[in-house]
């Protein structure tokens, strides 16, 4: 399978590599390769495929090659000129993170553990090696059961559902309320209200906040009558922005 002379595998491969980062692949469904559904830029899948075979297929080059590319780095933010692209990734393609990400980022943002049975109180839902896992929040933003090969097993579109659950459900109120969580967290330590808005921005979107939203926030939680909870609802709007949701 791995043979230089094989042409099928590495393309095969760089290009799932290729639609995993940027949201689409070079031929695009990733797992639809065929002379009739031929590449966006076949000169790329080329190079790529070449070079990988080069490096003797080592996987960790080709995605530091990838994440290191102008195309990645690309705002999402369209303009005028590629507004209206979706196969030439002349902006990057902004998407939701996929749900076992998503997990992980809410948990890690909150400060709380994933809480799966029978493997360590530290693993994360990227540790899972399998669907059996119990997990409410997985299954609502389509973890996919796999049952087929198809990467449409797992979709990116949003339901009601996972709306709710962001919104006002249980288990999101236990992870941002949580007694050793990282809201929790703050108030034992006697941290100001710049402090608490600024690491909330730096974890959650790895930027501080503008003057503008760290004026409006500060205003909000010092002027309300239970701070830990004006606190937790930064953290709760924060979590249902598109800014914390999309890869951008």
């Amino acid at each position: 399978m791995t043979k230089p002379e094989n042409p099928f595998f590495a393309k095969a491969l760089v290009n799932r590599y290729w639609g995993h980062f940027l949201g689409r692949g070079l031929v695009s469904e990733v797992d639809d390769l065929r002379e009739t559904n031929p590449a966006s830029n076949p000169e790329l899948l080329d190079f790529l495929a070449k070079d990988f075979v080069k490096q003797k297929y080592d996987v960790k080059h080709v995605i530091r090659l990838i994440l290191n590319s102008r195309v990645y780095q690309l705002s999402a933010e369209p303009t005028d000129d590629n507004k209206h692209d979706r196969q030439n990734f002349a902006r990057y393609y902004a998407r939701r993170m996929p749900a076992e990400v998503f997990l992980d980022a809410v948990n890690a943002t909150c400060g709380v553990r994933g809480g799966f049975s029978g493997v360590s109180a530290n693993a994360r839902a990227v540790d899972l090696p399998h669907e059996g896992f119990g997990s409410y929040f997985l299954d609502t933003f389509d973890r996919p059961k796999r049952v087929t090969v198809c990467e449409c097993e797992r979709s990116t579109g949003a339901t009601l559902g996972q709306v709710l659950l962001l919104a006002n459900s249980e288990e999101m109120e236990s992870k941002i309320a949580d007694g050793n969580g990282r809201v929790a967290k703050f108030f034992k330590d006697k941290k100001s209200t710049t402090e608490m808005i600024d690491e909330l921005y730096l974890t959650a979107l790895s930027r501080t906040p503008s003057a503008a939203e760290r004026k409006r926030l500060t205003e909000y939680i010092d002027t309300a009558k239970d701070k830990q909870r004006a606190v937790e609802d930064v953290l709760w709007a924060i979590l249902n922005t598109r800014e914390f949701m999309f890869n951008h």
